[in-house]
């Protein structure tokens, strides 16, 4: 169960504001850094960008400081888990998550349900906890197989292209090419799109891509 001890959506503080925990909170701390912080890690400074997340364990400590603005959304909760190693975060790592506004709608969600009265209150905040790591996980780990696959494809097209240099006489059809570079799944799937959105438009199927 994660348990949300305190959050806050969208907070200011003032110009060039500085958080010095020492031994830190003593529970789990999850930072959406909204502007630049000067963050120190293991004693080492590290200028963030704008949307740069952090989640500290308990008793790390937590320094940081703003470049200029203060602004950032975040949530101190505890867990019978540890749910770095449960959804496959980054532990007491700067990381820069391609869903940072879905990240920041969660936070003002729990910000919301933090306050409320209603029933089932606890439970909620723990789901709401648990779909905010689940989001994160699924686009850290989207995110890690994009930049896998652009490496193994940068390669495979150089090698592609000499080859084409080499044989200019032949005939490089599109399904050839992709054949080259094992993405003939990938254009079938695309062909499979432009046909059902022919079919929608009322233009019928279009011709086979060459």
């Amino acid at each position: 169960m994660m348990t949300l001890n305190f959050c806050e959506y969208n907070r200011f503080n003032q110009d060039y504001d500085r958080i010095c925990r020492p031994s830190g909170s003593g529970d789990y701390l999850f930072l959406l850094l909204k502007t630049p912080m000067k963050v120190y890690l293991e004693d080492k400074l590290h200028i963030t960008k704008e949307n740069a997340c952090i989640l500290y364990t308990p008793q790390t400590p937590q320094h940081y400081q703003a470049v200029k603005r203060f602004c950032n959304s975040y949530l101190h909760f505890s867990s019978d888990t540890n749910p770095c190693l449960r959804f496959g975060i980054p532990a007491n790592t700067i990381f820069y998550p391609a869903n940072y506004m879905e990240i920041d709608s969660f936070i003002r969600d729990l910000q919301q349900e933090y306050f409320s009265t209603a029933d089932f209150r606890e439970e909620y905040i723990h789901t709401l906890i648990t779909q905010l790591f689940i989001s994160i996980s699924r686009t850290l780990t989207s995110s890690a197989v994009r930049s896998e696959d652009t490496g193994n494809l940068y390669p495979a097209f150089q090698s592609l292209r000499l080859q084409m240099l080499s044989d200019c006489q032949e005939d490089w059809t599109m399904e050839r090419l992709c054949q080259a570079v094992n993405m003939e799944k990938k254009l079938e799937r695309w062909q499979r799109i432009a046909e059902e959105a022919a079919k929608q438009s009322g233009r019928g199927i279009i011709p086979q891509v060459r």
